[in-house]
């Protein structure tokens, strides 16, 4: 029993903890996002209840590497488990990333209509198999807040039957506050307090973008 409202301790947190561990050893499953990459799930493995922030200067790779991330996840826990909310590329750019990358076209050639027919017929296919094992997207818009992007994360959790296990955001510094008279600071922290609050509820891992200014 817990020793007061919302209080517990540390045995009765370690006998939790145990017993989570018998479950899932039990099914022989163990939930976890996965970076797609081995040295970063060991180093730094995506938890869940947990913020993972990735933050870089821009051309560093970071929405390609979220892009990896969110493919690994879905290929490893299935169909429903993996979400997107992109604030700086529209949906389809993040789709000739993630398909390209997946033929090997590159994204100019997409763009240009400069597929050879073979090319084509591999991105048909590859339409196919998202069209089974899709990731959902919230595309930018001209106005999201955090209490926006919390809703629709909700949402998915909801309309995943609790499947939902990582959502991905690109990226930080687009995320509104909810009061515009907030400094960047208390923005920031209301962000970050909401979307901490968001995986210990949801018991999913978030894959946080962050921008650095080109001279950090």
């Amino acid at each position: 029993m817990g020793t007061g409202q919302g209080a517990s301790s540390i045995g009765e947190c370690a006998a939790e903890v145990l017993a989570d561990h018998d479950r899932a050893a039990l099914a022989g499953v163990i939930k976890s996002a996965r970076w797609g990459i081995d040295a970063l799930d060991q180093a730094c493995p995506l938890s869940l209840g947990q913020i993972c922030v990735l933050a870089a200067r821009p051309g560093c790779g970071k929405t390609s590497l979220m892009l990896q991330v969110a493919d690994a996840t879905n290929a490893y826990l299935g169909a429903e488990s993996t979400a997107i909310v992109t604030l700086e590329m529209p949906g389809k750019a993040l789709s000739r990333i993630i398909i390209g990358r997946q033929i090997g076209v590159g994204r100019n050639a997409i763009m240009g209509w400069f597929m050879t027919d073979e090319q084509r017929d591999q991105f048909e296919r590859a339409v196919a198999h998202w069209r089974a094992n899709d990731i959902p997207i919230k595309d930018h818009g001209d106005r999201c807040n955090v209490d926006d992007v919390c809703a629709w994360v909700r949402s998915r959790h909801r309309r995943s039957r609790g499947l939902l296990s990582l959502v991905c955001i690109d990226y930080l510094q687009l995320i509104q506050g909810t009061n515009p008279r907030h400094t960047e600071n208390d923005r920031i922290g209301e962000i970050s307090r909401k979307l901490k609050l968001l995986t210990n509820q949801l018991n999913i891992a978030v894959l946080l973008l962050c921008q650095l200014n080109r001279e950090s």
